[in-house]
């Protein structure tokens, strides 16, 4: 019984500072406590400015090997793979709605995924998840969002991808992997000068966690969802991203840091996220925009309950 308390005391620990904080964005939108620019402008902040100094921190002083290095491009083309099976298995399911193959692909790190990977880790440990995160967003932008503005711009100039490409988020993964690679960043973390900077960073990125999922909460929604579709949607991805849990977790990220089981971890946690939520800027007209909120709603709901199953095999 001692043994069964602790380890729910356990879950808990990890578990209520997310349902808090999801609660207090979803009162926060009930009572308008905050309007809706309001939280934009907080989500602008967050992605700009402090989520990008937590992943140049997580990455300018990493051992980047080989390893590493082919990390990012399994993912990078486990995204397009996820892609094309979801189409398949969205025909298979005969859903209509046009998007639902884009829901099948894509992982929203920066809007949840760092926040609850930080909340069991800490920042320090955070390039375990955005390494995944990080290989995925490179088709994540210049293949499948780039698809989704064809069907409505028919094309799509080259300074709109870079543009998409070049996000803070990106830009600071980037900056850290060519710190790291050239040796600067290790040179400099060994300093007093690096310590400070360091510090400065932690300090920067310490909102990140706790504001993230309070915004979150502030966004779950659930009013006229079209449950069939949006049901068989959800079966879709999930049995896209089983399929790829096992192939690449156990097989190929198991292999490859089998003394790291934060990388298992991370990879697991990565497959369980919802879609992009940047997809809401790419859908077109109303019936669209309706599906996605209504899906997005959804499926974050069930990552959280996903996220505490699975940390309760951590505490």
């Amino acid at each position: 019984l001692i043994i069964i308390m602790e380890k729910l005391l356990g879950i808990s620990e990890v578990a209520l500072p997310v349902i808090v904080m999801i609660a207090v964005g979803m009162w926060a939108r009930k009572t308008k406590f905050l309007s809706d620019g309001g939280v934009e402008e907080i989500k602008s902040l967050i992605v700009k400015v402090c989520l990008p100094a937590v992943l140049f921190a997580a990455f300018y002083n990493m051992r980047f090997t080989w390893k590493e290095a082919l990390t990012l491009g399994v993912f990078a083309l486990m995204n397009l793979a996820a892609f094309a099976f979801g189409i398949l298995a969205c025909a298979l399911l005969k859903i209509k709605t046009p998007v639902a193959p884009f829901m099948c692909a894509t992982i929203e790190g920066g809007s949840i995924g760092y926040a609850l990977f930080m909340l069991l880790f800490g920042q320090s440990e955070l390039y375990h998840f955005a390494l995944f995160d990080a290989g995925g967003a490179v088709t994540q932008w210049a293949v499948i969002i780039t698809i989704l503005q064809l069907r409505t711009k028919g094309k799509l100039r080259a300074s709109e991808l870079g543009k998409s490409l070049a996000t803070p988020v990106n830009i600071a993964i980037l900056a850290g992997i060519l710190c790291s690679v050239s040796g600067f960043g290790p040179y400099l973390s060994s300093t007093r000068v690096g310590s400070i900077f360091e510090g400065v960073l932690h300090f920067v990125g310490a909102p990140v966690g706790p504001v993230i999922i309070m915004t979150v909460g502030y966004g779950l929604a659930f009013s006229n969802i079209e449950w069939s579709d949006t049901l068989k949607t959800v079966f879709a991805r999930m049995l896209v991203f089983a399929l790829f849990m096992g192939g690449i977790v156990y097989y190929i990220v198991g292999r490859m840091y089998p003394s790291d089981p934060l990388y298992r971890f991370g990879a697991v946690l990565y497959f369980i996220m919802p879609p992009t939520y940047a997809y809401g800027v790419f859908v077109n007209g109303k019936d669209e925009s309706a599906f996605l909120s209504a899906y997005l709603a959804l499926y974050t709901l069930i990552t959280i309950f996903g996220y505490i199953a699975l940390a309760s095999f951590v505490v």
